[in-house]
């Protein structure tokens, strides 16, 4: 090439004369820059590695108990009248949508008919029945006096190199804190949910975790909300530094 061809294609310009091999270095450098930004923007799409709260806390549990916990997420309901996941689904997706304080009852017979045909339930008079007793509720009534309120509150939270996917039941603010409510609608009887619990309170603090990572604020207090039986079993003021702690070594 011309003399000071390279100092020229350093910077930025073409050489007065072609020059193959210094054409190939560039053509070369450019293929391997797309390549490269490619890969980064596929990489970036690509979620995960990703796992459900309920999956995480089934973790915790093994590392707790030194032995296979079962994931919450695949734990089955009690088999009762109105039983099984569609009620559950349908009932979470009536406290998303219905007023929490003196729904009109034709309003909530009309939303509880629309939910429960669409998750195939034929008669919607036990979704009504257990929505009105949970509205009723002094838990839910705390709830309508909160400066903050939130249902079915999806979030993703990043722990390390792991991303907890969820959905918070009910997040609402009380004073300087948060208060967490996770609603279960299986039958469960006194013997029945000692065995669940300590899979609950896991599942609630990697809720916790997550919450006052994200929003900055403490959180105060879990509860689950038994719906069937009025049942309110709480965690308060949960040790989030040693829940981090065991996670990490999962």
């Amino acid at each position: 090439g011309s003399p000071g061809g390279e100092d020229q294609a350093a910077a930025g310009t073409i050489p007065e004369k072609d020059d193959p091999a210094l054409l190939k270095k560039l053509v070369d450098g450019r293929r391997l820059w797309f390549d490269e930004l490619s890969g980064a923007v596929r990489s970036a799409a690509v979620p995960g590695p990703y796992i459900s709260a309920g999956g995480l806390a089934g973790l915790a549990g093994e590392i707790a108990a030194g032995s296979t916990a079962a994931s919450l997420d695949g734990e089955p309901a009690a088999v009762v009248p109105g039983g099984g996941i569609a009620f559950g689904s349908a009932f979470h997706d009536i406290m998303e949508q219905v007023e929490l304080e003196n729904p009109a009852p034709g309003r909530l017979a009309g939303l509880a008919d629309r939910t429960a045909g669409h998750w195939g339930i034929g008669d919607s008079g036990e979704l009504i029945r257990l929505v009105r007793a949970t509205l009723e509720h002094p838990l839910i009534a705390r709830a309508r006096q909160a400066r903050l309120l939130l249902r079915e509150l999806p979030f993703i939270y990043e722990l390390d190199d792991l991303l907890v996917e969820g959905i918070i039941d009910l997040l609402f603010q009380e004073g300087e804190g948060l208060v967490i409510v996770d609603y279960k609608t299986d039958l469960v009887t006194p013997d029945e949910l000692e065995r669940r619990w300590a899979g609950y309170r896991r599942q609630g603090m990697v809720y916790a975790l997550a919450m006052a990572g994200i929003t900055g604020l403490p959180v105060r207090e879990i509860s689950f909300l038994f719906v069937r039986e009025g049942l309110v079993k709480s965690l308060l003021n949960p040790d989030l530094a040693a829940l981090r702690e065991a996670l990490r070594k999962t």
